[in-house]
């Protein structure tokens, strides 16, 4: 049951970001993204597939050796840039 709550929410979610870009473009500005969950990471990778109008910039702590297994690598437009 709460799995089928979860799907839904994010579904939810996914078509309405998709309506609002589609309305007028829109920017999304995620930081801190070092703490997102895999699912989170989903949605956002979901977000980009399906959207044309929107600009996601998502921001980030290096990632250290140990969790290069999170799925930063699936935005193929990555750019970093390091400040100090």
């Amino acid at each position: 049951m709460v799995l089928i709550r979860v799907l839904m929410m994010k579904r939810i979610l996914l078509e309405l970001l998709v309506l609002a870009a589609e309305e007028h473009p829109r920017v999304i500005l995620i930081e801190d993204a070092q703490w997102i969950d895999p699912h989170s990471w989903k949605l956002l990778s979901d977000i980009v597939e399906n959207t044309t109008s929107m600009l996601l910039f998502i921001g980030t702590r290096p990632v250290p050796h140990e969790q290069k297994d999170l799925p930063y690598h699936t935005f193929t437009c990555a750019c970093p840039v390091y400040y100090s």
